[in-house]
């Protein structure tokens, strides 16, 4: 079959040859591929470089048309593919995005925006899986501090343990896991950890900064804390 004499029809008109609409330097690589195409069935897809900045995605059968045989198919230009191929890219990142903010919410206390209780086991059941590890686990309970909503005020009390979760949050690692697990209780998973005094140390610290927090009528060393570890 004389690819030449393959015309394109283009809005219900038949018009020029389909080989004809390519740039010269092109038309050799673009007829052999389409014969190839063609050997197999009527159904062709093509790129077609039209000419040098324009290359066109055309996907077409082969048929007759007035008795002539003809590719009829849609040309579509690359760069509005690019352009939908583009928009939906972002609109995919911006899913993305927003989806994991709405899970990290999820997974956060919404006073202190560490670990919720529920994300907080999750994370460290999942650590703990992974095989055998150095770490530490640390219990930090905060004594009496009913006493302080009772005299200061639940403001002021939500004002003290979010300033205590700063202090703990600032005392580890990124990579490890804290959480408030309960109204006045948190937990901390350190890892890959095997000092026994790098843990005496952090309590301690925890201990001796929770005595300096003042919250508006509530004055310093109205906090203290108990902290329980285990390697």
């Amino acid at each position: 079959e004389d690819l030449k004499s393959l015309g394109v029809v283009n809005n219900g008109g038949l018009c020029a040859n389909l080989l004809d609409l390519v740039i010269p330097s092109e038309r050799d690589r673009v007829g052999m591929e389409l014969a190839s195409q063609l050997a197999k069935g009527d159904d062709i897809e093509l790129m077609l470089p039209i000419d040098v900045d324009k290359w066109v995605l055309n996907k077409a059968r082969r048929v007759t048309s007035n008795g002539k045989t003809v590719i009829a198919g849609i040309l579509v230009p690359v760069s509005r593919i690019m352009n939908i191929y583009s928009a939906q890219q972002n609109r995919l990142a911006e899913y993305e995005l927003r989806l994991n903010e709405t899970i990290d919410r999820a997974s956060r206390d919404s006073l202190t925006t560490l670990y919720n209780a529920r994300m907080t086991r999750l994370l460290c059941e999942e650590y703990i899986k992974g095989g055998e590890k150095n770490f530490a686990l640390l219990m930090i309970d905060l004594d009496n501090f009913k006493s302080v909503n009772d005299n200061f005020g639940h403001i002021e009390g939500d004002k003290a343990l979010a300033s205590v979760s700063e202090i703990i949050k600032n005392l580890f690692r990124n990579n490890d896991i804290v959480g408030r697990v309960g109204g006045d209780e948190f937990l901390v998973l350190i890892k890959d950890i095997d000092a026994r005094d790098i843990v005496e140390a952090r309590s301690s610290q925890i201990i001796s900064s929770l005595k300096k927090i003042a919250c508006g009528n509530m004055p310093e060393g109205e906090l203290s804390c108990s902290v329980g570890a285990v390697f």
